[in-house]
């Protein structure tokens, strides 16, 4: 951006482009950063303080029957370090799709996707369903009570994050659309620019020693 008007030698105009182009992607590259460090930030939290075995035992012991807590318990627990690590996913999934057709449990509108992946973080902020599992959580949970203190806080730590990530988006549209602006101006400026030059070609006959013979002659005019 600017190449173009500095060519035609408008040489604050081909300013005004460079500096909004570095401007933009520079702020785009620090929000986004801002974003990567925020998301660090609240995943690690997530990691702390919420432990899907909270929230699977909770499933378990208060929205099946009998049978289906028979069913379910031997298969949903594991040996293992983390509590991520501790929970057989697909029988938790299993568990959820069944929850979700209990009249008590109907509000189970989601299975927890895997530990680590995008959705994971953002189903156990959003949904009310995941409230058992934060560590400050009551006893019992009747929904739609509100959430806990650090259910709220999270969900607004991740907010942060995708607010970061929508800015950073912003300006690189603003870095896309002067781009665009930069070179339909340029095609501008520059027509402007050489309309005092005029070129032509034509065929001419001229002497030689053998006789006469027509060449191609190329002619350039430039008016002050």
């Amino acid at each position: 951006p600017g190449a173009g008007e500095f060519y035609a030698e408008n040489y604050w105009k081909a300013a005004l482009f460079l500096a909004v182009d570095v401007a933009a992607w520079s702020l785009a590259y620090s929000f986004n950063k801002k974003g990567n460090n925020q998301t660090d930030f609240f995943q690690g939290f997530a990691d702390q303080h919420w432990s899907v075995v909270n929230y699977a035992r909770y499933s378990l012991d208060n929205y099946l029957t009998a049978e289906q807590k028979r069913q379910y318990e031997p298969r949903l627990f594991k040996p293992g370090g983390a509590p991520w690590e501790q929970v057989n996913w697909n029988v938790l999934n299993e568990m959820e799709r069944a929850i979700s057709l209990t009249q008590e449990g109907k509000y189970y509108s989601h299975t927890l996707p895997p530990y680590g992946e995008q959705q994971y973080y953002e189903l156990i902020g959003k949904y009310k369903q995941f409230n058992q599992g934060w560590d400050d959580a009551p006893t019992t949970y009747t929904y739609p009570d509100p959430v806990t203190t650090k259910f709220d806080y999270y969900a607004g730590e991740r907010g942060k994050a995708n607010d970061y990530y929508s800015t950073a988006t912003t300006y690189v549209t603003v870095a896309v659309v002067n781009h665009v602006l930069s070179a339909l101006d340029a095609a501008w400026t520059a027509s402007t620019h050489n309309h005092n030059i005029h070129a032509s070609m034509q065929m001419q006959t001229v002497p030689t020693q053998f006789g006469f013979a027509r060449v191609p002659v190329a002619r350039v005019e430039y008016s002050f």
